[in-house]
């Protein structure tokens, strides 16, 4: 929510602002990801099986919003919209979405 609000306050007005509430919001998902993937395979390892179903679900849930979030977050090198889309990738080492600067 606070890289969110950095982020409005940051691009309010500008082409980037899209881009950068979509990669906020993503940070979220992929945190989200993490911690039912964790869960799951502890729900597995106890054999709580109506646990491991309900977390799989959430799983899935998380995965298929990381999707659409995926979809959503194009973005050109220049951070202007065009015909040739550029998806955000996430930077563990920055910390941050940046764009997929490899083949198109």
């Amino acid at each position: 929510m606070v890289e969110g609000q950095e982020v409005l306050d940051e691009f309010r007005g500008g082409e980037a602002l899209d881009a950068g509430l979509i990669a906020a919001a993503q940070a979220i998902e992929h945190y989200e990801i993490t911690r039912y993937g964790t869960l799951l395979a502890w729900a597995k390892q106890l054999r709580l099986s109506e646990a491991e179903g309900l977390l799989q679900e959430t799983l899935v849930e998380e995965e298929n919003t990381d999707e659409l979030l995926s979809k959503l977050g194009f973005v050109t090198r220049t951070g202007v919209r065009s015909q040739r889309p550029v998806p955000l990738v996430w930077s563990g080492r920055r910390g941050r979405y940046l764009p997929r600067l490899g083949r198109l």
